[in-house]
């Protein structure tokens, strides 16, 4: 059974391995940053770059954009990414789109949570407050669980009007979504609630971890559960990837070719006349086969 691999297959192969490559470059990109962000805040390195930050922010304070930004920042809070989670677990596509959100979410925010109370970095100074927090400052929470919920939100849905052939929705998906991620971050440094390093931090961790819950989103769950082109029902929990196991064209394959979207197991939704016909063209061949078998018995009864 040697075959050759076809040329899409190796065009796919060759797309999953780079589209991976590049996934993780980004993950060490945002993981040093992170890293170097923290070095720097413990050892109180950064005021060169918070304090002008801050002073920039609080000159741009007014009455009209305080409202704005208080209604922004509203779409991170603790209680709205809840409300959102349970709202999209409650819809159809709860398995799809809720249950991944809404995993990946908490966990995210029990990253920041614990990062929050060991770094123990304090606010700024309460007199630029213009809403009141309590817990600790490094790494911003809103900036961190932002980035995971927005971000895998835009990149399920824009997956979701690709099947469907709907781009002018994708497009518009991924251009709103991370600008309500880049409205977040702001918002919390316009409130005088977080320096400049801790939505850099939040920001840097958040995609940290959505590249960790996409991995690990696209290898365990089930591809019928997935927004994809792929065939659904193959009943394995993970998922078999192109690169490792490469499809090889035959000549046994190429006889059997199953429908786009359709497990090679079902049978076909055929109309019953065309069940009939089949089942006739059946029982010819049976039939000549039969009457062939005959021929050849009576031919050598007449030899001997």
């Amino acid at each position: 059974m040697n075959g050759k691999l076809k040329g899409s297959n190796k065009m796919e192969i060759y797309s999953s391995k780079k589209l991976r490559i590049i996934r993780w470059f980004i993950f060490a990109f945002f993981a040093i940053i992170f890293a170097a962000d923290l070095y720097f805040v413990k050892t109180n390195q950064l005021a060169f770059i918070d304090k002008p930050v801050m002073d920039f922010c609080v000159a741009l304070r007014d009455d009209s954009l305080t409202i704005i930004a208080k209604s922004i920042t509203f779409m991170a809070n603790t209680l709205t990414m809840l409300g959102l989670c349970i709202l999209l677990v409650i819809l159809p596509t709860r398995i799809k789109l809720g249950f991944p959100l809404g995993i990946a979410t908490g966990l995210a925010a029990l990253c920041h949570v614990g990062a929050k109370y060991f770094i123990d970095r304090p606010r700024p100074d309460h007199s630029l407050w213009l809403i009141n927090v309590s817990d600790p400052s490094f790494p911003s929470g809103h900036a961190n669980v932002s980035v995971v919920f927005y971000l895998f939100l835009m990149i399920l849905l824009a997956r979701y009007f690709k099947i469907n052939k709907n781009m002018g929705a994708a497009v518009l998906v991924i251009i709103v979504l991370p600008l309500m991620v880049v409205a977040i971050c702001a918002s919390r440094l316009y409130l005088g609630v977080h320096f400049a390093s801790d939505v850099i931090g939040g920001i840097c961790l958040g995609a940290c971890l959505l590249i960790i819950f996409l991995t690990i989103y696209e290898a365990l769950w089930p591809i019928s559960f997935q927004f994809t082109n792929e065939q659904p029902g193959w009943g394995n929990i993970r998922k078999q990837r192109a690169w490792r196991q490469p499809q090889i064209q035959t000549k046994e394959t190429e006889m059997i070719q199953f429908p786009k979207n359709r497990s090679p197991w079902k049978r076909p939704n055929t109309t019953k006349k065309k069940r009939q016909e089949e089942e006739v063209r059946r029982h010819s061949i049976e039939e000549r086969e039969r009457i062939r078998k005959e021929r050849r018995e009576r031919n050598q009864e007449s030899h001997l």
